[in-house]
């Protein structure tokens, strides 16, 4: 089974670990949103995941902290 054309929501997706999997599946063909406390550095990330995709692919962004449940939920 193949990530093309899949939707992938990854938190900690501006560094690390989180990042590599992100850049990873969109390599892969995955429509890729990120998740992590910082724009920053999620805006670098999903211009790093726009260069490893295709232009048909859709990469979003959401500065929240995950663990603030008000925050997910807006």
């Amino acid at each position: 089974m193949g990530f093309e054309g899949k939707r992938v929501f990854i938190t900690g997706g501006s560094a690390g670990i989180g990042r590599e999997a992100a850049l990873l599946l969109a390599r892969q063909g995955a429509h890729v949103v990120v998740c992590a406390r910082r724009q920053g550095p999620l805006d670098e990330t999903v211009e790093a995941l726009k260069a490893a995709g295709s232009p048909s692919q859709k990469f979003g962004s959401v500065a929240a902290d995950v663990v603030d449940r008000a925050a997910m939920q807006a």
